[in-house]
């Protein structure tokens, strides 16, 4: 099983997806759409080729969502994380 998580604001109605795949990508944004949120962040806890393809895929559909990881991982992502 594969796990993606919706985390928003209620107030600003932004949110970011945890884990995104790509089996469920459309799935996951029309849900963001129903509940009247704006997807700033894609962000992948780890590297799964099934992840990082749902990022992807988000961001064709998507321009202004930032893909995000660890710098860790060596991953290519907008934005990558790093321990202090």
């Amino acid at each position: 099983w594969t796990y993606t998580y919706i985390v928003g604001c209620p107030t600003t109605k932004k949110c970011c997806l945890i884990d995104p795949v790509d089996l469920t990508w459309e799935r996951d944004l029309a849900v963001v759409d129903k509940m009247g949120y704006k997807l700033e962040y894609c962000l992948n806890t780890h590297v799964h080729a099934d992840h990082i393809t749902g990022s992807g895929l988000i961001k064709k559909a998507r321009s202004e969502v930032k893909s995000v990881i660890s710098e860790a991982s060596g991953a290519i992502a907008d934005i990558k994380l790093k321990d202090k």
